[in-house]
């Protein structure tokens, strides 16, 4: 049984064999995470009327 949990199809995400997330699931130790916060930026983000419609 395959037990890895990556797309079916390879088009969805691409990119995926490039993420960390395929290191570690594949046994790679990774070392200490390191979290990105963006925050601080939300007021630069544009949206969209259809994303603001949502």
């Amino acid at each position: 049984m395959d037990t890895n949990p990556g797309p079916i199809d390879g088009c969805v995400l691409y990119d995926q064999d490039k993420h960390v997330s395929s290191a570690v699931w594949d046994g790679q130790e990774r070392g200490v995470l390191r979290c990105h916060e963006h925050t601080s930026k939300l007021g630069e983000w544009k949206l969209s009327p259809k994303q603001i419609e949502l």
